[in-house]
């Protein structure tokens, strides 16, 4: 129903003396000079990527800085400080997951599409416990996803309560097309292009 900003509430700032004492913005005690909420506070962001690093099949977050000038105190006073690289692993829960790594024929036989399955489509189609209808999911492998970092090129599917995947319907860029029914969840799934 909309978007909520929450960067303070989840600590990603990146900056000096930030204080964390008053996370919701809604409480007459927040301060944003205290919460370092303007980009003066802020260390020169240039990227972020996606992927499940821990292979639990929750989406995890890696942040990339430049090196540069940091705010250390009072308006003009600054420090040279390196940049440095975040990691925000997702702490999971109780929905279902599925994750799939395509693999194209290049990278079998020399044939079909590149080894990477780059420009595959997949849609996913599952049913979460009580929905009325099965809903459908699309993604796509891409390989340039951020600037200066780029996401992991596994599709990671979200599937809430369905106890499994009704169907993955794959379009590879050679315009082959393939069908898998009654897949179970929780798991990778490492996907070969078929030969024909």
């Amino acid at each position: 129903g909309g978007f909520e900003d929450i960067t303070v509430r989840s600590r990603l700032l990146d900056v000096l003396w930030v204080g964390y004492s008053v996370l919701d913005q809604s409480e007459g005690s927040f301060d944003p000079f205290m919460q370092r909420m303007d980009t003066q506070f802020h260390e020169n962001g240039k990227g972020i990527a996606h992927g499940d690093l821990n292979g639990d099949g929750y989406v995890d977050l890696i942040g990339t800085n430049s090196s540069g000038t940091k705010w250390a105190g009072p308006p003009d006073d600054t420090e040279e400080v390196p940049g440095p690289i975040f990691v925000w692993m997702n702490g999971g829960g109780e929905n279902h997951w599925l994750t799939l790594r395509l693999q194209g024929r290049m990278a079998i036989d020399g044939t079909g599409s590149n080894a990477d399955g780059i420009g595959a489509r997949v849609y996913l189609t599952a049913k979460s416990t009580g929905a009325g209808k099965a809903s459908v999911q699309v993604k796509e492998v891409t390989a340039g996803s951020s600037y200066l970092s780029m996401n992991s090129m596994d599709l990671e599917f979200g599937l809430g309560s369905a106890k499994f995947v009704q169907q993955i319907e794959i379009l590879w860029p050679s315009g082959r097309r393939q069908v898998l029914t009654d897949v179970s969840v929780d798991q990778m799934v490492v996907v070969k292009e078929p030969s024909v």
